[in-house]
């Protein structure tokens, strides 16, 4: 079987963004049973949803709302989101999509196998 998982990187390579500062999310499948992974591209905000280049991930707090609700919808179908940092409210709305966050401060290939071994470990069906 497999997964999805997002991811926010500004490489591919590295899990290097913080949530609020990421307008697009690596899109990768995971086979659970050998823990190599296929890049399944890119899901992005549309220009008006993306954080400017002047902005800190923070805005009004409606603003905020609207916009993790809109990431949440985004990332439909993936179990896991590695991201660099996540705030308790993102984090929340991802959880009750069914999205869990984690945050990782290691390579794109170190997190993905630490995560398909606690995913296989826990026997956690998605």
């Amino acid at each position: 079987m497999s997964y999805l998982i997002a991811v926010t990187t500004s490489d591919g390579q590295h899990v290097d963004l913080h949530f609020g500062h990421a307008s697009r999310f690596l899109i990768i499948e995971v086979v659970e049973e050998t823990g190599t992974w296929i890049d399944r591209g890119f899901r992005s905000l549309s220009e008006e949803e993306a954080p400017s280049d002047d902005e800190t991930g923070e805005g009004s707090p409606q603003h905020d709302l609207v916009r993790f609700e809109r990431i949440a919808s985004l990332l439909e179908g993936t179990s896991y989101l590695l991201t660099q940092r996540i705030g308790p409210k993102p984090h929340r709305i991802l959880l009750q999509r069914g999205i869990s966050a984690l945050e990782t401060p290691f390579e794109l290939d170190r997190s993905i196998a630490l995560l398909n071994a606690y995913h296989v470990k826990n026997d956690i069906r998605c």
